[in-house]
């Protein structure tokens, strides 16, 4: 099994050229930890509460920016259009342009979702999905898990960038367009599957 831990950092940038009291922090739906709630019409989670609880402590109010997809988010973090975020995870890539907590807020487990039918019931090596067409989320920096990444001679990851693309890949494993879906945490996918499916 993988047993590497990949961190999800909160990231905070308050750099000294911000004169306001308020922040710009953005994000990206990650239900149940940051999402924003159509029925409600309120931001939720535990990582919109936690944050806005830090930002106040600091004498900052936040303005959340969002939810947008991940590559528009990511740009503007580039750019300099965003003053944090949320949720972005710690990579050679991300590290030149933001500024990661000394410690994560939470740590996730990789997980993999294959069909039940599927003979697979552990991930000892690659040789195990060699062939596989696994579906995931776009990432800004095109890296995964060293797992995925030191062979993707062996398989293929389909990425999709929208805020629905763990709906869409679980009607594509469905119909056997893909054999299995990644995340980098289980946390989105126990949320779907506990109140969408």
């Amino acid at each position: 099994m993988i047993k590497k831990n990949f961190i999800i950092l909160i990231l905070i940038l308050l750099s000294s050229n911000i004169h306001s009291e308020t922040i710009k922090i953005g994000y990206f739906q990650l239900p149940p930890l940051q999402y924003f709630d159509n029925d409600t019409q309120t931001l939720r989670g535990a990582t919109l509460t936690y944050f806005k609880e830090m930002a106040a402590q600091l004498d900052y109010e936040v303005e959340w920016i969002g939810p947008m997809p991940l590559l528009r988010y990511s740009g503007m973090l580039e750019k300099g259009k965003l003053d944090g975020a949320l949720g972005f995870h710690k990579n050679k890539i991300t590290e030149t342009f933001l500024h990661f907590l000394d410690e994560p807020l939470y740590y996730a487990q990789p997980i993999l979702i294959v069909r039940k039918d599927n003979p697979l019931t552990g991930l000892h090596s690659i040789d195990d999905i060699v062939g596989y067409k696994i579906g995931t989320v776009v990432s800004l920096s095109g890296i995964y898990t060293p797992f995925f990444d030191n062979h993707r001679d062996k398989i293929t990851l389909e990425t999709l960038g929208s805020d629905t693309w763990l709906e869409q890949n679980f009607n594509k494993l469905l119909i056997l367009r893909i054999d299995a879906i990644f995340d980098r945490q289980p946390y989105l996918i126990d949320n779907l599957i506990q109140y969408n499916l």
